[in-house]
């Protein structure tokens, strides 16, 4: 540690949790720094890439990097900085870089009333095996189903509800545990709208709408921290 620094006792108590996740394994601290910044880099990620699911995925794959890493964090500036540095360049990456399977289906029709109804289908699969023993990768995303429909009321008005079913991941790769599958209900809309200043767009989503508790297969601390539980967001926007 840079003793020269002064750091504030948010930082010190990072370090601290830090030293007993290191020196004891301790899940509690794991679990602890993973409660502290889990929605900011979520936000910060999604961002980047302005999909939910993606940005969670990588809000995952972002912890468990640094998780494994830990070791090798210096005190010579604070966990956040570091934590944030990983989750940004692996966002990069999965942007250059992205290759998932993904089997989907479009298609849309006019009801009696005129309104447009689009309905989008995906369903997308990681396999991994390693040839020199013959079995199953580690941290291999489930497969995962997803059924969009969405509708445009008007000129300014849009809305869709998604679902999504997760499917339980038992190909395991070594020290990993079954995940169980789940299903959630997403709903998002947008009403946009002028003025003589400029144009306006309020922006609204309620994400796993159930409130169901769920695992991600990805998560290095999952047996002990479920993911995002029910979450509301409204956004407003001005363009001028």
């Amino acid at each position: 540690m840079d003793k020269k620094r002064k750091f504030s006792k948010k930082a010190l108590r990072d370090f601290d949790l830090i030293d007993a996740a290191i020196a004891r394994n301790d899940q509690s601290a794991f679990a602890e720094l993973m409660a502290t910044y889990k929605n900011s880099i979520y936000f910060t990620i999604l961002k980047m890439i302005r999909d939910p699911d993606d940005a969670e995925d990588l809000t995952i794959e972002a912890f468990s990097k640094a998780f494994n890493k830990l070791d090798k964090f210096k005190k010579d500036y604070t966990f956040s900085t570091w934590l944030f540095r990983i989750a940004t360049n692996n966002t990069i990456d999965f942007i250059r870089k992205k290759r998932l399977k993904t089997t989907s289906l479009n298609t849309s029709f006019t009801d009696d009333s005129g309104k447009n109804i689009d309905i989008d289908a995906d369903f997308s699969f990681v396999r991994g095996l390693d040839k020199t023993n013959n079995t199953n990768l580690s941290f291999m995303p489930a497969d995962k189903f997803q059924l969009t429909l969405s509708t445009k009321e008007s000129r300014d008005l849009t809305t869709s509800i998604r679902f999504t079913k997760g499917f339980e991941q038992s190909r395991l790769g070594e020290f990993e545990t079954t995940t169980p599958g789940y299903s959630l209900i997403d709903i998002y809309g947008s009403y946009s709208f002028g003025s003589s200043n400029g144009n306006h767009r309020l922006i609204f989503n309620v994400n796993n709408i159930l409130d169901e508790e769920y695992y991600n297969h990805l998560s290095k601390i999952k047996t002990i921290m479920p993911e995002f539980g029910r979450r509301i967001s409204l956004q407003y926007r001005y363009l001028f």
